[in-house]
């Protein structure tokens, strides 16, 4: 039960339990983080270039995504920076990280999830995650 109070996560002695969490609380908002009004632009990206992606990505963040999610997801993508930084020892990649974190960062209001979405989706994630600097901190 959450008493408000401090976990110690290493007296769990499991590194997973921090990643069932943010991905239990992600899951469970009420609205995507990325919000329902982004899926269909960020579904659109699919046939852009690298460069043009990341600028597209960029400006739809800055314009469309409200400042409390922006804040929020800044921050979420920034540890997947320093965990995906440690991929030689905990094997999450960028990539890996994009196929777990994903889907709980966007999902449709009106249709099933499909593996085409899913892969969308996965990219995006996997851009704001490699491309962190450039859409963040620009």
């Amino acid at each position: 039960m959450n008493e408000g109070e401090s976990i110690k996560f290493e007296s769990f002695f499991d590194p997973h339990i921090p990643c069932v969490i943010l991905k239990t609380f992600l899951r469970e908002l009420p609205e995507p983080l990325l919000t329902y009004a982004l899926y269909e632009p960020i579904m659109l990206l699919r046939d852009l270039s690298s460069d043009e992606y990341v600028a597209a990505a960029k400006k739809l963040l800055d314009e469309l995504l409200p400042p409390q999610n922006y804040n929020i997801l800044k921050y979420i993508i920034q540890f997947l920076v320093e965990v995906a930084s440690h991929s030689d020892e905990n094997k999450m990649d960028e990539p890996n990280l994009a196929i777990v974190f994903g889907p709980n960062l966007l999902w449709s209001s009106s249709e099933a999830a499909s593996l085409t979405a899913m892969g969308h989706i996965n990219t995006f994630t996997k851009i704001l995650i490699s491309w962190y600097s450039d859409l963040f901190e620009s």
